[in-house]
């Protein structure tokens, strides 16, 4: 029982941004973890991994970081491979439909690989925004994506199969960061040539899966009345929009405002750069509450409404930068405003507010200061582990 206590609290830990409340490791050891099950051990080996990670997240960025998330890559890539390869394909349980025992059995099969997933994705967040400017991020980069398309992938299978007899917000929220995840990153690939993207090839099959899943959530708020999966299926449709009218490499700033609310609008054409290559777009976040009305005249650099927004961050990546990966600048105000601005409002979030206040509403700025975590440390010096 201990376990699972522990389990559940390292999981919300990692989804709300919060340190975790035991620092108990011992469940992957001794006479219980030997005795367990397979899946059981995963289990075990997952809720010890997810404590390295928090412990990470929770400690001030430094050189060891990428030697430390390297050691944990390898450490669940050892826990995945205590199951057999089979056990990875998703399940199907249109098939075990009528088999009591043997849908519970694929349902935890189906949990615990969506929260394999997640913990790869959360591993390797920090490295998104460094990937596409530094060459050894590559390997991040590309294991955030396909752990976001395996996440998508199964939440529309399991979504479709049966969206009225079960009420699994944990994967409701994989899916919504995993659809985030996996849309910032063509946004960033957006700064490249076709030749130098590697994400190209995907880009319209990911797409059509963040889609899928957007209405998936929209018919559950349909049919359940869920408010939480009409704003999470909002948010991604306002993120799928962004992401079509930046992929021709047009600027574009782009608000963001408590409860998950997006909102954006269209910079000024830009010319090709003189290499024949696109400007790369321009994003600029801002949080505001959610009852303000503000629109920001570009022309001018007025703000107009009730109050003016807290700058979340504004990257104006030229050529240079595509190079040299994000200035100083950049990560000291990622810093100063996220640290100081945003995350106070976020502090001990009310999980049991009502569904229309958001309740979980530490979900999207947990991601996002995960993104940011890895812009810290950015000009420090870090070695590579392979692993023990």
């Amino acid at each position: 029982m201990w376990f699972r206590i522990v389990s559940l609290d390292r999981n919300l830990c990692l989804m709300l941004g919060l340190t975790q409340g035991s620092f108990d490791r011992s469940m992957a050891t001794g006479t219980a973890f030997r005795d367990d099950t397979p899946m059981g051990r995963l289990e075990r080996m997952h809720c010890t991994l997810a404590s390295r990670m928090l412990e990470r997240n929770e400690s001030d960025p430094c050189a060891n970081d990428f030697a430390l998330t390297q050691n944990l890559d390898w450490e669940l890539q050892k826990a995945a491979k205590s199951m057999p390869s089979r056990w990875w394909l998703m399940p199907n349980l249109d098939s075990v439909t009528d088999d009591p025992q043997a849908l519970f059995l694929d349902m935890g099969r189906l949990f615990n690989q969506l929260y394999h997933y997640n913990l790869l994705i959360q591993l390797h967040l920090p490295y998104m925004l460094r990937s596409s400017a530094e060459p050894k991020y590559e390997y991040s980069r590309m294991t955030y994506v396909n752990a976001s398309r395996e996440v998508l992938s199964r939440f529309i299978m399991f979504r479709g199969y049966n969206r009225n007899n079960f009420c699994c917000r944990t994967v409701d929220f994989f899916a919504l960061m995993a659809g985030i995840t996996l849309l910032l990153a063509h946004l960033d690939s957006h700064r490249f040539s076709q030749a130098s993207n590697l994400l190209a090839h995907q880009y319209l099959s990911d797409r059509a899966m963040i889609e899928q899943a957007q209405v998936n959530m929209k018919q559950i708020s349909r049919v359940n009345g869920d408010t939480l999966s009409a704003q999470s299926a909002d948010l991604l449709h306002k993120l799928l929009a962004i992401d079509s009218e930046t992929a021709d490499g047009s600027g574009l700033p782009v608000r963001i405002a408590r409860q998950g609310v997006v909102s954006r609008e269209m910079a000024n054409a830009q010319p090709p750069l003189s290499n024949g290559q696109p400007y790369a777009p321009m994003i600029s976040m801002h949080n505001t509450d959610s009852s303000e009305a503000t629109v920001r005249d570009h022309s001018s650099g007025r703000f107009e409404g009730n109050a003016s927004p807290r700058s979340m961050t504004e990257a104006n990546y030229n050529s240079v930068d595509r190079v040299n990966g994000p200035p100083a600048q950049l990560t000291s105000r990622y810093q100063d405003t996220v640290s100081d601005t945003l995350l106070q409002n976020y502090q001990d979030p009310g999980l049991t507010a009502g569904v229309d206040d958001w309740a979980f509403q530490g979900v999207d700025m947990a991601l996002f200061d995960s993104i940011m975590r890895g812009l810290n440390n950015g000009n420090s010096s870090e070695t590579r582990d392979n692993g023990p």
